[in-house]
C-alpha cells in the first residue's frame, strides 16, 4: 500500500467522500466520516502534514462546508441534534 501525503484541506476532499460511501446506505455525521479519515491515518493510507496535522478535523468540517455549498453532499436527516448526511443523486 502506497502512502498519499496530504497537507491542504482540499486534500481532504476525496477522503471525506470515500468515507461517506463506507458508511450505511452512504449517509453519515460528521464524527463517524472522521473516524473514517482517523483510520486511513491508523492505517497508513494517508498522512496528513503541515498543520493541517494538527487541525485536520477542524478543516474537515471547512471541507463539508464546500461539498454542501456545491452540491456534491446534503442534509438527509437529523434525529434529535444529530445531522446525518448524504451524498447528492447525480
Amino acid at each position: 500500500m502506497q502512502t498519499t501525503y496530504i497537507s491542504k484541506p482540499s486534500d481532504l476532499i476525496p477522503y471525506f467522500l470515500r468515507g461517506l460511501t463506507e458508511l450505511p446506505d452512504n449517509t453519515g455525521r460528521i464524527v463517524e466520516i472522521a473516524e473514517k479519515i482517523d483510520g486511513y491515518i491508523e492505517s497508513g493510507l494517508i498522512t496528513i502534514t503541515g498543520e493541517l496535522k494538527f487541525e485536520w478535523q477542524y478543516k474537515m468540517r471547512w471541507v463539508k462546508s464546500n461539498l454542501k455549498k456545491g452540491g456534491v453532499i446534503r442534509k438527509d436527516y437529523k434525529v434529535g441534534s444529530k445531522q446525518y448526511w448524504t451524498i447528492c443523486a447525480s
